[in-house]
């Protein structure tokens, strides 16, 4: 990093502060980046040999090094890092759009263990909803819970249902608009970003679910735009 005289000196990044305090260290949406780039000689520390980084510390070289113990720590007078044989890195990614994103090398990839994360079972997934959405009126609760159903057509984790509520409850304190133009304009901002790519098939059959919800008449233009002209 540069000082307030233009010149260089080391900082420890999110990596390293993560050996140093003996934690593990989670990269969420790891294909957004050229992660191979990103990690450069970090990279090498994937494979469990030893690196030393272009940088000092105290004067001397910066050395990561991998040993038996189970812990991580950082020895600051020997400017070394000592990963330990507990220390993980997990990464999340978004298969749906992946094809959009960074691809990650066979190289990247065989250090890695994939697990594939499902969306709740349905009844979890709504008991979420409805425990989230309890601190707002009936009817927003029973609309948020029906727009679970979105799940056919896109599927969308858990967490965008909270940040609507959090959305919804900021929202109806501001003004007395209806509550269908509040819950749509949470839809608006939360689900329908998500909707990109889908097929024309899928777009309509997704105008008709918030037509029976009666909340076309806030987004057909949005929709409509996404739909293909040919």
């Amino acid at each position: 990093m540069p000082n307030e005289k233009g010149e260089l000196f080391f900082n420890q990044g999110k990596f390293l502060e993560a050996i140093e305090e003996n934690k593990w260290l989670i990269i969420d949406e790891i294909n957004r980046a050229d992660i191979d780039k990103a990690f450069g000689q970090l990279f090498t520390v994937l494979s469990g040999q030893n690196v030393e980084l272009p940088y000092k510390e105290n004067g001397k070289s910066i050395k990561i090094i991998r040993w038996d113990k189970a812990e991580c720590k950082h020895d600051k007078e020997n400017a070394t890092y000592y990963i330990g044989n507990n220390w993980r890195i997990i990464g999340t990614m978004n298969v749906d759009d992946k094809d959009s994103l960074f691809d990650l090398s066979y190289a990247f990839m065989r250090r890695f263990m994939f697990i594939e994360i499902d969306l709740p079972k349905e009844e979890d997934y709504k008991n979420l909803i409805s425990f989230w959405s309890s601190v707002l009126d009936d009817e927003y609760r029973d609309k948020l819970v029906a727009l679970y159903d979105i799940v056919k057509y896109r599927k969308l984790g858990p967490a965008i249902f909270k940040d609507m509520v959090e959305y919804i409850k900021f929202r109806k304190e501001l003004s007395d608009d209806s509550k269908d133009l509040i819950i749509a304009e949470a839809i608006s901002s939360y689900i329908i970003p998500q909707f990109e790519g889908l097929n024309r098939k899928k777009l309509n059959a997704i105008r008709e679910f918030f037509a029976n919800l009666e909340l076309i008449e806030y987004l057909e233009d949005e929709i409509d735009e996404m739909i293909p002209k040919f």
